[in-house]
Order: C-alpha cells, then sequence, then structure tokens
C-alpha cells in the first residue's frame, strides 16, 4: 500500500473484532466448539486445547506460526457463529441473508 498502516491500528482492529464476536457469542449464549476468544483489548488472543495464539504483532516471519494459528481460530469462531445465525433464522422462519 502506499501508506502503511501502523502495528498499533492493526491490532486495535482486531481488538475490536474479537470483543465483537466475542460479545455476540455471549449474547446468543454459543460457546464455540474448538477455540475460545480472549479479548484483552490490542492484545487480543485465541485459545485452543493446546494453547492460546496471540492475534496482535508486530510479527516476525521466523515466529508468525502463532499469529497465523490465532487469524485461522478467529475465522473459525466467525464462520460458526454465521452457520448459527443462519440456522437459527432458518429455524424462526426468518429470510436467509446469507443467501
Amino acid at each position: 500500500p502506499e501508506c502503511p498502516v501502523e502495528w498499533d491500528e492493526i491490532n486495535a482492529g482486531w481488538g475490536q473484532a474479537v470483543l465483537l464476536l466475542h460479545t455476540m457469542a455471549q449474547t446468543c449464549k454459543l460457546n464455540f466448539s474448538a477455540y475460545r476468544l480472549l479479548p484483552m483489548g490490542s492484545h487480543p488472543r485465541v485459545a485452543d486445547k493446546r494453547g492460546s495464539y496471540d492475534l496482535f504483532g508486530p510479527v516476525s516471519k521466523l515466529w508468525g506460526g502463532t499469529y497465523d494459528k490465532a487469524m485461522a481460530g478467529f475465522l473459525a469462531c466467525l464462520k460458526e457463529f454465521g452457520d448459527f445465525a443462519r440456522a437459527r433464522d432458518i429455524a424462526e422462519g426468518q429470510p436467509s441473508l446469507f443467501e
């Protein structure tokens, strides 16, 4: 990009996204099957049975594996929430916004 984005901005964005998804899941009483979201301001984490993974940077090319796992875990939670919301809409007779 012409204007590089600082890690502080990226971390703040991830923190907001994790907090929003975590809050929506709690409101709907949805427990994610494989991951747990840990909203911690601009230092969010995603945990599974093996450990927790940092979803903040800066990230080095050598140690970026945990960041990648955290992103994959967040996306898995987002997909699970989307599937849950779609199934709930169908069960209530609401048209799905995803189709």
